[in-house]
């Protein structure tokens, strides 16, 4: 009776191994069949981005990308923010005018021009701002740049020749207006650039150079439309110029009359 019980349990021992065999073969069987059913194609289905572009990417037919907000100007026959830059044609005087109204945080409205000459690419005239009055405004010259108008001069003093000409004016409209420097230099050294203590650095710079037997001599610059600056790729206007601290540089330009040096050429040595 004993053997009878042992030999039940042996049996119902190995009957439950195969059964869990043959559910654990059904498992991966189905798991294989479920794979190959439904995942596998879904794997191989082309990806949303690989239909279309992702939302940020997408482009119109002109390549312009729409979900940055550009879209396709017929008129000018590219891609613009129309906030930005307007799908028209402005004329030279409503450019002009919106030239001054970003340069003074103006009004169009408010801009009154006078355009004395004007060849498409250079304009010469007046500008009054508002209503005016008597000895107000003043003149300007302006270029278009990339089918923009830009301001090179404005004001009621005089200008530099050679300002004009870098921007490429042409004579008809710049002489007998502006002056040419017959100042001769009377001082050439180079040294170091530093900013005057406690002032902004835009227009605050001063050559900290030496002489023999004169270690640590330092002059006031000063700048203005006959200063022209060399950065390393050619010399242009510096007004505002914005250097770096200690950086060395070689200065010409002449004696003012309270011994500041008004730079003409402003070299910077790397």
């Amino acid at each position: 009776m004993k053997n009878i019980h042992q030999t039940n349990r042996g049996f119902q021992k190995i009957l439950t191994i195969m059964l869990t065999v043959i559910i654990a073969s059904l498992a991966i069987a189905g798991g294989a069949y479920a794979y190959k059913i439904w995942i596998v194609p879904a794997m191989n289905q082309p990806r949303a981005e690989d239909n279309s572009q992702l939302i940020g990417g997408q482009k119109d037919e002109h390549g312009c990308l729409i979900a940055a907000g550009y879209s396709w100007c017929e008129a000018k026959q590219k891609c613009l923010r129309t906030w930005e830059e307007p799908c028209v044609f402005l004329s030279d005087e409503q450019g002009i005018r919106q030239a001054f109204a970003e340069k003074y945080s103006k009004i169009t409205s408010d801009i009154n021009l006078n355009i004395s000459q004007n060849d498409g690419a250079f304009a010469k005239g007046s500008v009054v701002f508002g209503q005016g009055g008597p000895g107000e405004g003043g003149y300007f010259f302006a270029y278009k740049k990339d089918e923009k108008w830009e301001i090179a001069a404005d004001g009621n003093g005089s200008v530099s020749c050679r300002y004009l000409k870098y921007y490429g004016f042409p004579e008809s409209m710049t002489e007998n207006f502006c002056y040419n420097s017959e100042t001769v230099n009377d001082f050439s050294e180079t040294g170091n650039l530093v900013v005057r203590a406690g002032e902004s650095p835009a227009s605050s710079w001063v050559l900290v150079y030496e002489e023999a037997g004169q270690p640590a001599l330092s002059v006031n610059l000063f700048f203005t439309q006959d200063s022209f600056c060399n950065f390393g790729s050619g010399a242009q206007p510096c007004l505002e110029p914005q250097f770096s601290q200690g950086q060395r540089a070689r200065v010409e330009g002449w004696f003012s009359s309270q011994g500041n040096v008004m730079v003409k050429d402003l070299i910077i040595i790397k």
